[in-house]
């Protein structure tokens, strides 16, 4: 639904903060159900008209909650870190 990557130097627990209020800020409110945070994920192709595959920190928002088989086994030295959350806000 929606990723910003980043290559700054923060820590963990500062970045998860942002990355949880940009997915409950996103949309009319309840249209990011999910977000993971991870470090040294590669990026896509076409990030900022680059071949992709740089790695930095990403936050990624779903739309979709997120379970277990949505996961995978990551190549070693990427996708560390992660920290995952589903969102169930109430209006």
């Amino acid at each position: 639904m929606y990723e910003s990557y980043f290559d700054l130097p923060t820590p963990v627990e500062e970045l998860w903060e942002q990355c949880s209020q940009q997915c409950y800020g996103y949309g009319d409110g309840d249209e990011c159900k999910s977000m993971i945070l991870a470090y040294d994920v590669p990026t896509p192709k076409g990030y900022y008209g680059g071949f992709g595959g740089e790695l930095m920190i990403a936050c990624l928002m779903f739309d979709q909650f997120l379970v277990a088989d949505n996961f995978e086994v990551a190549p070693e030295g990427q996708w560390l870190k992660v920290k995952t959350g589903n969102l169930h806000c109430e209006h």
